[in-house]
Order: C-alpha cells, then structure tokens, then sequence
C-alpha cells in the first residue's frame, strides 16, 4: 500500500540482489515509508526477525531466529535486546533473563546442556558473575536441581 509517494500500510519489499532475482526483505507494516508496526524481516545471512518495529527498527516483543538455530525471544528497543528475553540455543542451551543492549545483565539463568548445570544469579556484561550452579538430574523429568556448587 501507497500514500503520498510512501509505503504506508501493508506490503512486502523485493531486494534486488542480481540481475533476475530478487529476495524478499520485509514484509509487515509500514508507516510514511519506514517499517513500523508488525513485521518480518528477512536478513541476508539467514537470520529471520519477526516482532514489532518502531521507526524502522525492532522495537518491543519480538523473535530473532539466527541461521546457526538458536532463537531469540523477548524484548527488543532501538534494534537490540533489552528487556526480558529468552535464549535457546541450537546445541541446548537456554537462558532466561534480562538483557541491555545485546547483553545479559542483571538476573538471569542459564542451563548449560553438555555440562548438565544451571546458573541462576547475576550477569554483567554478558558474564555471570555472582549466583548458585546446580547439577540437574537427568531422570528429574521437570529438571529440578538436586546438588549446589560455589
């Protein structure tokens, strides 16, 4: 959809990557020609966002699926995560918490599946710095921690 020579409403953009093809970029809302509202975008190394945009920039919740597999989500402000969010990565791995500006800070925890341990405690800069480690049991169906380590 068109208004006053913008995007403005619904619809999808074609990139043109080469001389008789083209791929798909974007496809959601658009207001006065920036992405705003409910979208997908499609970026160019596989990796796919689908969420919310603000002045052509993921802003709110939203979901980021990377092309190695691990996927995102959670909140998002000026094309970062901010906010609570979730990680969960292709080899098992999952953490749950807070994040500013693309990196884990604050509370959170994180299940380390090769180790078969969980952190909960505190980030900095994408670091966990202060907090308990538990081994998990792998016979527990619902992962409940059964020892702590300092």
């Amino acid at each position: 959809m068109w208004a006053v020579d913008k995007r403005h409403g619904q619809g999808t953009y074609w990139k043109n990557e080469a001389v008789n093809k083209l791929r798909r970029e974007y496809t959601g809302d658009w207001y006065e020609d920036k992405k705003h509202g409910r979208g997908t975008f499609f970026y160019k190394n596989g990796d796919r966002y689908d969420g919310y945009w603000v002045n052509g920039m993921p802003q709110g919740e939203g979901r980021m699926i990377y092309a190695n597999e691990n996927i995102y989500e959670g909140q998002w402000h000026e094309a970062k995560r901010n906010g609570y969010g979730v990680l969960t990565k292709r080899n098992g791995d999952h953490f749950e918490g807070h994040w500013v500006n693309d990196s884990r800070e604050g509370q959170g925890s994180y299940f380390y599946h090769d180790k078969n341990k969980l952190f909960v405690g505190e980030w900095v800069n994408d670091q966990p710095k202060t907090g308990v480690y538990t081994e998990v049991d792998d016979d527990d169906e619902d992962k409940r921690p059964k020892k702590a380590f300092f």
